[in-house]
């Protein structure tokens, strides 16, 4: 299980890339197009973390209330917008886990990250 609300939205938007890339692949699939909010792996991954709904909806899915399913239409807008999202994301991602990294290799390494830095410097 998941502890704290970072770990929480570090793993809904890792879930949450995985489907845009997906839909990305496999633009003609509907299984890709499709979040069913009420199934129990995509709420316990995906759907646990604050905001993302929304985010959700900003990448092009739109919530049917019906079926309590976020759906993806068709057609190449709502495929760009996804995309984007996407890029969004993986660079958001890649700076969260290199803070990430930076902070347990200083805590494993005192001052080394420091020295590095200060070695690059010219002189």
């Amino acid at each position: 299980p998941i502890q704290d609300a970072e770990e929480q939205l570090e793993s809904a938007l890792s879930v949450f890339l995985g489907v845009l890339h997906s839909v990305i692949a496999n633009p003609d699939d509907p299984r890709f197009r499709r979040l069913d909010r009420s199934n129990d792996r995509l709420r316990e991954l995906l759907f646990v973390a604050d905001g993302i709904d929304a985010l959700v909806q900003v990448a092009g899915f739109r919530l049917q209330p019906k079926t309590d399913s976020f759906v993806l239409k068709d057609g190449p807008a709502h495929l760009a917008t996804a995309k984007v999202v996407a890029e969004v994301l993986e660079s958001f991602l890649a700076e969260m886990w290199e803070h990430k990294w930076k902070a347990q290799a200083e805590f494993i390494f005192p001052g080394v990250l420091e020295e590095s830095r200060e070695e690059a410097l010219p002189a």
